[in-house]
């Protein structure tokens, strides 16, 4: 009997370290899901091979230079810029055109401590970039230019420039990609904004910075850095033109051509500004609170016979237009000679037409 009884207890002690045994084998392979659905399993640790900053900066850093903007023999103003392509006997550098302004020479300093003189030979105001020609035998570094906008949110970034003064020529900061295609309202001739399409960083970007790159993790070039948000209650926000953008044009400024643009031929008063719509004697239907009044049309544009003044513009292309800047952003997408759809309101009616862009 006693054989018996140690035999059904070893049976239930071995029954019961197989079930635990089991127990603890199942909960290693799945996830805890505690009160709220919550996975609590830590995550696994996960690395990857760490790229240096001087790695990613090595090729682009003797490719960025300092501009500086001389009158009557003294400096005017100071940016930053960078060399993209060198052929035959020359060598381009793209920087910002509020950086070199109207002149057509600039100083070019570069990473070997010598001064050369640069030729502006295109800009445009409304992007805010420029093309300087150099000697080709000053080019140490070519930059190397990444246009398929493969960036994400999070990504490692580095500017390069010379802010303040030559004393801190070619100074390097990082950050991480903030935001993509953030749009930014820009004054260029008042009141005529535009709607630039940038990248926000959070690195430092300070006077001087101006037309300096920004560069990507594996050392590309991605921006151009050109607007910084300014506020004495806000850091960290900075704002770089894409270069994918920027080479759509490259062409054009190389040639002095400039970028040409379309027009509708119109002049326009925001929804909004009640200043300017109540001396005009325009009524605004209620509830519309977004949308381009039609202030004039030009004889001989291509919207003069199809749209005419108090016309309430509201979408082109099927794209909303919240004010006159985004019109023009919007309309700026397009070339002359392409027809687009304009939606509008006359009187409180809605109308559409077709319109056949200028340049």
């Amino acid at each position: 009997m006693n054989n018996r009884r140690k035999n059904i207890f070893l049976y239930v002690f071995i029954t019961l370290c197989l079930i635990g045994a089991g127990l603890m084998f199942y909960f290693s392979l799945n996830p805890k899901i505690e009160k709220g659905g919550y996975n609590k399993t830590p995550s696994k640790k996960v690395t990857s091979p760490k790229v240096k900053v001087s790695e990613s900066i090595e090729n682009i850093y003797d490719a960025t230079v300092m501009i500086k903007v001389y009158k009557n023999g003294n400096i005017t103003s100071t940016g930053s810029g960078f060399i993209y392509r060198k052929a035959g006997n020359y060598a381009y550098l793209l920087t910002n055109q509020h950086v070199v302004g109207n002149y057509k020479k600039v100083g070019v300093y570069l990473s070997s401590g010598e001064e050369v003189d640069g030729d502006v030979l295109g800009s445009d105001e409304y992007m805010d970039i420029a093309v300087v020609r150099i000697d080709a035998k000053y080019a140490k570094e070519v930059a190397r230019i990444n246009a398929k906008d493969s960036f994400k949110i999070g990504d490692p970034i580095y500017t390069i420039g010379t802010p303040v003064s030559e004393v801190h020529f070619n100074t390097v900061t990082s950050g991480i990609i903030s935001g993509i295609d953030r749009k930014i309202t820009v004054s260029v001739k008042s009141p005529h904004d535009w709607i630039q399409k940038t990248i926000q960083v959070d690195a430092a970007i300070n006077p001087g910075n101006s037309g300096g790159p920004l560069v990507n993790e594996a050392g590309e070039v991605i921006g151009i850095n050109s607007i910084k948000l300014v506020d004495s209650k806000i850091e960290g926000m900075a704002f770089s033109i894409k270069i994918s953008d920027v080479m759509k044009h490259i062409d054009n400024l190389e040639s002095g051509k400039g970028i040409t643009r379309p027009t509708l031929g119109i002049r326009f008063i925001d929804v909004n500004d009640a200043l300017a719509i109540r001396p005009e004697g325009i009524d605004i239907p209620k509830g519309v609170n977004y949308g381009a009044i039609v202030h004039e049309t030009i004889p001989g544009s291509a919207a003069h016979n199809k749209l005419k003044k108090g016309d309430i513009i509201l979408r082109i292309n099927k794209e909303e237009v919240s004010n006159q800047a985004y019109l023009k952003y919007l309309l700026y997408q397009y070339h002359p000679g392409d027809v687009i759809n304009i939606e509008f309101l006359r009187n409180g009616k809605p109308y559409n037409v077709d319109v056949k862009l200028q340049s």
